[in-house]
């Protein structure tokens, strides 16, 4: 290639894919999808830099996409597609919800909203896996002047003050003086003797 007489050099394809990986802050899936009757759908692959996507049927007008190499990391995976359509004269809809980190479920509704099947005909669906930014705010180990405290194990020294309390219970042992009282009983038995009479002359 060469532009205003200087000559460039071509890239190899892996070299050209790394180019397109690092120029865009997301990994891309974009594919036309196709449904019919009760089959999973078909993808037409435009571009994919996510990896490995497989499309499941699980019931009437319910499509599981599930990712088997990159994840759907939370927060930062989109979907692209269309939302309301017309087909003939009847009025479709698209609709899409994350799942998990391995998932993401899509649903065709029709007019009344209710899930149908034979909706997806060369439909543009895209996935945007975008990377995830890191925290702005650098991260700073501070440089810290270690702060020396002497460790003081004061000592304390307690004399106690104790005023003893001396509990005296009089032991008293009463003295007991007795003096008798005696009353002599004095029993005078009267002696009479006669005295004669001188005789009369």
């Amino acid at each position: 290639m060469t532009i205003t007489g200087k000559t460039i050099p071509e890239l190899d394809d892996a070299t050209l894919a790394s180019l397109r990986e690092y120029s865009k802050p997301y990994n891309i899936y974009t594919a036309l999808m196709t449904q019919s009757g009760t089959s999973d759908p078909f993808p037409t692959e435009l571009e994919n830099t996510i990896g490995n996507i497989e499309w499941t049927r699980m019931t009437g007008g319910t499509y599981s996409i599930i990712s088997t190499s990159t994840g759907f990391t939370e927060g930062y995976t989109f979907t692209l597609h269309s939302e309301r359509f017309v087909i003939g004269v009847d009025v479709f809809s698209i609709e899409s919800e994350w799942v998990s980190d391995t998932e993401i479920r899509v649903y065709t509704k029709d007019s009344v909203f209710d899930l149908v099947d034979d909706v997806l005909n060369n439909r543009l669906f895209e996935i945007h896996i975008y990377n995830v930014v890191p925290d702005p705010t650098p991260s700073v180990t501070p440089s810290v002047t270690p702060s020396v405290t002497p460790s003081i194990t004061p000592t304390i020294s307690i004399t106690p003050s104790i005023t003893p309390t001396i509990s005296v219970t009089p032991s008293i042992t009463p003295t007991i003086s007795v003096t008798p009282s005696i009353t002599p009983t004095i029993s005078v038995t009267p002696s009479i003797t006669p005295t004669p009479s001188p005789s009369q002359p």
